[in-house]
Formats: C-alpha cells, sequence, structure tokens
C-alpha cells in the first residue's frame, strides 16, 4: 500500500510538472534599426500586451528592456488563447509594434522582431506611383473614389510633416475640388477632411503606403467641371468612367478608350509624369441630362406644356366667342337699320297712296258738284 502511494504521488508531481510547463510560454524577438542597415538597437524598452476582439485598447502586461544584441524575452504563464499578444517599442515619438500571435497549446510563437526607424518632418520626397480615380454617376452627383499608392524613398518614418490649428499634426494633405460633399475615408480612420483638404494622419514608413477615400459633386446642368492641384509628384495618374452616356474633356488628359477591370468596362483617360503643384481640369459632360433628375425635368416640362396648351386653347375659345358676339351684334344693328329704313319707306308709301287717294276724292268730288250745277 505505501508503495502504491509512492507511486502515485510520482505521477501526480510529473502530471503538474507537465501542466507547469505547457502554461509556461517564450515570447522573444530582437530590436533592429531600419535607418542603419538593421543593427540593434540596445537597452530600449519593451512592452509586452495583449487585445482581444471585444477591447477598446490593449492591456499592458510586462516591460523589459532589450539586451546589446537587441534581443528581448519574455515569459508567459496561464495564456488566454482568445487573446492577441504582441511587443512594442517607442522610438523617436513613434510606437512601433511586432506581429500579433495567438498561442496554441504547447507550441511558442515565432520570433517577434520589431523594425524601428529615424523620424523626420518633412515629406518632400514621397512621391505618387499611382493616381486613379473611379468616377460613377449617382444621377444628382458624381461620385468620385481616389486612390493613391504613394512611396516614401528615404530610411526614415515622415511624421507631422504638416500642422494644422483644426487637426493638428499630419503627414500628407491632399487636395479635393471645390464643390465636393459627402467625403468618406475608406483606407484609415486617420484620413480626415477639413475644408477643401483631406489630411493623412498617419506615420509613413519607408516603402509604399495606400490612400483612399471617395467624395461626391453635384452635377451643374448636363455637364460638371472639376480641377485641383496635384500635391506630391505623380508618375500615372489615370480617370476611369463607368457610365458609357458619360464623356470628359481635357486638354491635359489623353483619351486612352475602353479599359477593363475585373471583369468591369471604363473608360480611361490619362497623364503621366506629373510635377508637383500641377494644376489638372476637366470637364464631364453626359447624354440626355442623367437618370431620376432628367425624367423629373420631362415630367415637369410635360406639365407645363399641357398646362400651356390648355391655357392658349381656352384663350382662343374665348375670342372666338367675342368674335361671334361682335360680328352678331353688327348684324343686328345692320338688320335694325334696314328694318326702320323699311317701315319709313312703307310709311311714306303709305302717305303717298292716302294723299293720291285724297286727290282723287277731291276730284270726284269737284266733278260731283259741277255736274249738279248744271
Amino acid at each position: 500500500m505505501k508503495k502504491l502511494c509512492q507511486i502515485f504521488l510520482v505521477v501526480a508531481l510529473f502530471a503538474v510538472g507537465q501542466h507547469s510547463a505547457l502554461a509556461e510560454h517564450i515570447i522573444r524577438g530582437r530590436i533592429i534599426d531600419g535607418t542603419r542597415d538593421s543593427s540593434a538597437v540596445a537597452s530600449i524598452q519593451v512592452h509586452l500586451q495583449k487585445i482581444k476582439k471585444t477591447d477598446v485598447n490593449p492591456a499592458e502586461l510586462q516591460q523589459t528592456r532589450s539586451l546589446s544584441s537587441g534581443n528581448y524575452r519574455f515569459t508567459v504563464q496561464n495564456i488566454d488563447s482568445l487573446s492577441t499578444w504582441f511587443a512594442a517599442v517607442d522610438y523617436q515619438g513613434v510606437r512601433y509594434y511586432s506581429h500579433g500571435t495567438n498561442f496554441k497549446a504547447g507550441t511558442n510563437p515565432l520570433q517577434q522582431d520589431i523594425v524601428v526607424y529615424d523620424s523626420t518632418h518633412s515629406a518632400a520626397d514621397v512621391n505618387t506611383l499611382m493616381h486613379h480615380i473611379f468616377i460613377d454617376n449617382l444621377g444628382k452627383t458624381v461620385r468620385f473614389r481616389e486612390s493613391f499608392v504613394l512611396n516614401n524613398p528615404g530610411k526614415k518614418a515622415i511624421t507631422h510633416a504638416i500642422h494644422n490649428q483644426h487637426i493638428g499634426g499630419a503627414t500628407l494633405q491632399f487636395e479635393l475640388p471645390q464643390t465636393a460633399v459627402n467625403f468618406a475615408a475608406t483606407s484609415s480612420r486617420e484620413i480626415i477632411q477639413h475644408g477643401q483638404f483631406v489630411f493623412d494622419k498617419t506615420i509613413m514608413l519607408p516603402g509604399n503606403k495606400q490612400v483612399s477615400y471617395s467624395y461626391e459633386i453635384p452635377w451643374k446642368g448636363n455637364s460638371l467641371p472639376v480641377s485641383f492641384t496635384v500635391d506630391q509628384p505623380s508618375r500615372t495618374f489615370n480617370l476611369f468612367i463607368s457610365d458609357p452616356n458619360m464623356t470628359l474633356v481635357s486638354a491635359q488628359l489623353a483619351d486612352d478608350g475602353p479599359f477593363s477591370i475585373r471583369g468591369n468596362t471604363y473608360h480611361r483617360y490619362g497623364l503621366d509624369n506629373i510635377a508637383k503643384g500641377t494644376r489638372i481640369s476637366f470637364t464631364l459632360r453626359r447624354a440626355g441630362g442623367g437618370q431620376a433628375q432628367s425624367s423629373t425635368r420631362i415630367i415637369i416640362l410635360t406639365v407645363v406644356l399641357l398646362g400651356l396648351a390648355l391655357v392658349i386653347g381656352y384663350v382662343r375659345k374665348t375670342k372666338k366667342i367675342s368674335s361671334i358676339e361682335k360680328i352678331d351684334r353688327t348684324k343686328i344693328a345692320q338688320r335694325k337699320k334696314e328694318l326702320i329704313l323699311e317701315i319709313a319707306r312703307l310709311d311714306l308709301a303709305a302717305a303717298q297712296n292716302d294723299l293720291q287717294e285724297t286727290k282723287n276724292k277731291r276730284q270726284s268730288l269737284k266733278i260731283g258738284r259741277a255736274s249738279c250745277r248744271e
């Protein structure tokens, strides 16, 4: 019995040891200076954090300092498999993060290296590799979807290159057409609008990054003039129009004809190698005056024409009746005059007849008297 208890105790201790070994995880990595040919960054404070999908901000767990080799190491127990774990460092005003990892039972994550860069407040060397604008006719307005692929050719991170009293610091800015409405950022919540400009408040690391946003401009009849200034030198600039009833007129942009993207056909207009500060101008035109707006105008015009026709018909009818009445009154007056003259003539004839009869009677009386004297 005693021997059995000893065996049970050994098994229990082994199981506890195994559980402790499995519950203990290592997060390690190296801090590298990307500006100085990947040299080690020594003695920098490293933060271990985790976050869940339901969390707003990450939770701070541990801190350590990197070694002279740039290496750091965290030992973690009681791993939460629902959380994402990562390391972070602050370097020259910018916080850099490692790739996040999710632990699985009995496994450790891969090496979590962090690359940091020296910071600069100048965006003078930034250029645009590709600037695309997709144009859609929405009836009353035209939607513009702008997308940039920007390049930072240097070895420093760009931060706060622009200072604005309303939005604070920003890295880049882009000009909007004056009548733009309904702005929406699509690449990052740190892309914001203020007035006629769009500001990118994110940090721009060496290499490429994408910025995209959209807005609308109301039609002005059947045409829409658009103009804006290019804020960075651009290698390629392209406009893609999705509506076949829309055309573009510009002295600057070349008509490149139909162009297919993911099964959709667009009409493309473009220009290459644009210098910073260039003013781009073009006019959009549509056939038929648009969709809903055109139908409304047609209905209104039809109602107006019908009303005008009714008014003209009524006026003509009134004039006709007045003319008829005027003609009838003239005829009656003339007829009355004729009748009066006829009556006068008859009266005169009657009077003449009476006079003749009287003369005849007098003559008869004279003859009768003469006979009596004889």
